[in-house]
């Protein structure tokens, strides 16, 4: 089984859902004997990568600098990463859009009508959820590729709730929530919390909540 990924920032220097492609998801799907590529934007600010930790990454040409407009280099991302995908087609088994349809709509067309199994992950309300696409310019030409794919990764039950609240099928948005790899990190002992606190200036008497993520204008 080989699945490709589309992360337009896959390369070590992204965060976010990079992290969580490169660190967590695909190293457990290797490890159940699953062979992981990934596809990813070329950037001029960017080392140009073949390979991360054992995992082929396809570079796809970023758009040139003489595109005027970012109607006219979103275009030209999404043509071609279409080509690459038909390019390299037979060496995989399923792919997988980790950029929430962003430039996925032409890819999704081609690869629907050759037969391959599509999966898309959706994971910010506000970016890219079905209804935020809707709103958008084009919205309605995107959604409508959107249907095309076989399964929609909703990291939570809300971007679950818009999709089917936009007449997706309940087989096709799914639910499926991030996960850690355990071994990875363990849990901090007394002393390592007390001091912890204390370097923070917070008092562990009562209940401590952390929140972990980014804040962005939405």
């Amino acid at each position: 089984m080989k699945v490709c990924f589309f992360e337009p920032g896959f390369y070590p220097e992204y965060g976010g859902q990079a992290i969580y492609l490169r660190e967590h998801l695909i190293p457990a799907l290797r490890e159940r004997g699953v062979e992981c590529w990934a596809m990813a934007l070329e950037r001029a600010d960017r080392p140009a990568l073949d390979e991360y930790n054992g995992i082929k990454i396809v570079r796809i040409p970023r758009p040139p600098a003489y595109l005027p407009t970012k109607y006219l280099r979103y275009a030209y991302a999404m043509i071609q990463l279409r080509k690459y995908i038909l390019k390299y087609r037979n060496d995989f088994d399923i792919f997988y859009f980790a950029d929430g349809g962003g430039t996925s709509p032409l890819a999704v067309k081609a690869l629907s009508k050759l037969g391959v199994p599509i999966l898309l992950e959706s994971t910010l309300i506000g970016k890219d959820d079905a209804l935020t696409y809707k709103k958008r310019q084009f919205g309605n030409w995107i959604l409508s590729h959107i249907r095309m794919v076989d399964h929609i990764i909703c990291i939570s039950s809300a971007i679950k709730d818009i999709y089917l609240a936009e007449g997706f099928e309940k087989k096709q948005a799914l639910h499926v929530p991030y996960g850690l790899s355990f071994s990875k990190y363990e849990a901090a002992s007394i002393l390592e919390r007390e001091a912890l606190l204390k370097s923070l200036h917070i008092d562990g008497a009562g209940p401590v909540v952390v929140f972990v993520g980014g804040i962005n204008r939405r």
